[in-house]
């Protein structure tokens, strides 16, 4: 597996596990295949959906328990979005465009509750939110991106990168 690295100011070598380019409208994007790191961080450079009304989420292990999940995104002049429907909220703007989007998640490897920290942006909307919510769940073994609305996530890019 070739990998590379993501030098921080605290001098953490984040290793990239994996890139997901969305060249064609697809429902979801998903990642797998990274035991043995503690901490993940997803990146998304101009990620959009097919139509407006898109919100998109992430949703750990394929689990839908919407008790499971707790907290949720809010920006200014925005509305609270909460963890629902089991997966966590990654926008509580229902018309934005291409996205960046930066998401830590702490515990990945543990059974006890993961924090997600992040913040989420839309340069074209002039639009920013902070994430904050717990999933209370075994060790993270898959994480999806999908759409809330059916609608299809289009063009951009994912990254995932793990701290051992």
């Amino acid at each position: 597996m070739a990998v590379s690295k993501l030098n921080t100011v605290s001098g953490d070598n984040w290793q990239l596990i994996q890139t997901n380019t969305i060249s064609s409208p697809v429902s979801s994007s998903t990642f797998s295949s990274f035991s043995g790191y503690k901490k993940l961080r997803l990146y998304f450079s101009a990620v959009g959906v097919s139509t407006t009304g898109g919100i998109r989420y992430l949703r750990f292990n394929s689990d839908s328990t919407q008790a499971n999940y707790a907290g949720g995104a809010m920006g200014p002049n925005t509305t609270y979005s909460r963890a629902a429907a089991g997966m966590v909220p990654l926008t509580v703007n229902s018309n934005q465009g291409a996205m960046y989007t930066f998401i830590e998640i702490n515990n990945v490897d543990q059974s006890y509750p993961k924090t997600i920290d992040g913040v989420i942006g839309d340069p074209g909307d002039n639009y920013a939110a902070d994430v904050k919510c717990v999933w209370d769940g075994a060790a993270i073994t898959s994480i999806a991106i999908t759409d809330s609305n059916g609608n299809n996530l289009s063009g951009g890019s994912i990254k995932l990168y793990g701290l051992a």
